[in-house]
């Protein structure tokens, strides 16, 4: 009994610290914070210049036709244009053009680009400023023949039977050549209608047809 009792006393204090940790809860453990070496990611982005043009309808007829006498083509062209550019060019312009002289051909018989006509407008109405080196250009309303002796379309330099449709000067002029309409934009985008008419003189009947392009340019 004597020794029962003593293994009783000696229990009670372990029973008492299990309890007590227990309750309390058991001390806690504290690791130290472990990390990796930095790793690096390169990013990069490459936007291209653009100039972008979309044309509507991809045809157009010139039904009725009496010589000498303007005849309007069968539905008049949306010419949309959108650029995005450094700003180091002079211009975004459009030009729309014949590749020779003949613009609609009928195995022989031909119907010149000088007896077609364009009459361009915008929207807004400002969107034709001044072409490069010169002054506002008379032809935004105004019917002209897609013709080298033309004097307004100098965003067609580089083609003989060229009408410009649109020009906008992206980056700052000098010596005059900008037009006050329109400030200087590296990044924009226009809408301009293009209707044609055909007026030549008497031409051997047929079935003529013919090819116009339109490029858009940043100069």
């Amino acid at each position: 009994m004597k020794s029962k009792s003593l293994f009783q006393k000696m229990m009670l204090p372990v029973a008492l610290l299990a309890l007590g940790l227990f309750v309390c809860g058991a001390p806690s453990v504290t690791f130290a914070n472990t990390t990796s070496a930095v790793q690096t990611v390169s990013l990069s982005l490459s936007i291209n210049e653009v100039i972008s043009v979309s044309v509507t309808p991809a045809s157009v007829t010139f039904p009725n036709y009496q010589p000498n006498t303007n005849i309007p083509g069968s539905s008049p062209l949306t010419v949309t244009t959108s650029y995005n550019s450094t700003g180091t060019e002079v211009g975004a312009s459009v030009c729309a053009y014949f590749s020779t002289a003949d613009a609609l051909i009928n195995s022989g018989p031909t119907i010149l680009a000088a007896n077609v006509f364009a009459n361009i407008t915008g929207t807004p109405s400002t969107a034709l400023p001044a072409p490069i080196g010169s002054g506002f250009p008379p032809n935004m309303g105004v019917t002209i023949p897609f013709a080298s002796s033309s004097t307004v379309n100098s965003a067609c330099s580089g083609f003989s039977n060229g009408v410009t449709v649109f020009q906008h000067n992206v980056a700052a002029c000098t010596g005059g050549a900008c037009s006050s309409v329109l400030p200087p934009a590296p990044t924009g985008s226009a809408t301009n209608t293009v209707a044609l008419l055909i007026n030549s003189p008497q031409i051997t009947p047929g079935a003529y047809s013919g090819t116009l392009n339109v490029l858009g340019q940043l100069q």
